[in-house]
């Protein structure tokens, strides 16, 4: 496990990406954006203590659901 910081409307993660890490948020918030009719659409904020990426826990061929946004 490690640290990572991302700056204001940073991408951490995009839609359709393999997805291959787990996150847990510390401090700040992140937006939940989901491609709808060719648009990034924000779904939810995230805040401390969410997280996000399970999927990638217990699939090694999944892809991301949703870009994440800091």
């Amino acid at each position: 496990m490690f640290k990572l910081i991302y700056k204001d409307k940073k991408l951490i993660c995009e839609a359709h990406a393999p997805a291959h890490s787990f996150y847990v948020i510390v401090s700040g918030n992140v937006r939940i954006l989901v491609p709808i009719d060719n648009e990034m659409t924000e779904v939810r904020q995230l805040g401390p203590l969410s997280s996000f990426g399970e999927m990638s826990l217990v699939d090694d061929n999944v892809k991301r659901t949703a870009s994440v946004v800091a």
